[in-house]
């Protein structure tokens, strides 16, 4: 089964047309409030919007991980006493590759919830539609396309959340279908995929990596004392 799917910041459960209808849900603490971190308590950002600018510029490979397990990590793993780490630095490791390292996490942890979707429901995923204000970086949307290795498409309108609750009311009225519904929504931008295998192969066993050495950290201490 091949089906596009729209990953939201909340699952929904609602009545469509006299039919209980759910959404698949998958929680990711700390996603894009990792961009208000870097702009509010490190200070090395002023705005959102330039991390796009500066993740591009960078010409090196990546070294650097950041895994903003600020609250524990969620879906897929689940462990609540898992703390942000960053990993990878050097004496060459500059304020550039913290901000790019952030923007990574946001898709690999994309990415990690999108995987457990497809093996809990046994599919196969062919695009993923992306919505709000981390979709208009081009970095980011790039990036979430390369390492998933599928199209990533924003839509005309990015405040799906606003949209799709004006949808839902105007299909419970009569006013669209479903079709209608879906189609109001056109896409604006399509990314498609341009990594090759072993980067990203690399890209994911890091980042894997780095997800394992976040985890525990307050339990351990815990234990400790």
């Amino acid at each position: 089964i091949k089906r596009n799917v729209l990953i939201t910041c909340r699952g929904i459960r609602t009545w469509l047309k006299g039919r209980l209808t759910y959404a698949l849900e998958g929680s990711v603490f700390i996603g894009g409030a990792t961009i208000q971190w870097l702009r509010d308590n490190l200070g090395i950002i002023n705005d959102a919007a330039e991390t796009d600018e500066i993740a591009s510029s960078i010409e090196k490979e990546r070294s650097v991980w950041f895994v903003p397990a600020f609250a524990g990590l969620g879906a897929p793993h689940w462990d609540m006493n898992a703390r942000g780490t960053i990993t990878g630095l050097t004496r060459d490791t500059t304020a550039k590759d913290i901000i790019r390292a952030s923007l990574d996490s946001i898709a690999l942890q994309s990415k990690d919830v999108l995987d457990a979707m497809c093996q809990s429901e046994h599919i196969e995923i062919d695009a993923l539609m992306v919505d709000g204000g981390a979709s208009m970086n081009e970095y980011l949307m790039q990036f979430q396309s390369d390492v998933l290795e599928m199209e990533v498409v924003r839509p005309r309108i990015s405040e799906s959340t606003a949209l799709g609750a004006a949808l839902l009311a105007g299909i419970e009225m009569g006013v669209w279908d479903l079709n209608d519904a879906v189609s109001l929504n056109a896409p604006e931008k399509i990314y498609t995929p341009k990594m090759d295998a072993a980067s990203r192969k690399s890209i994911l066993n890091d980042w894997n990596k780095a997800i394992e050495k976040s985890k525990g950290w307050t339990q351990e201490r815990e234990q400790k004392n």
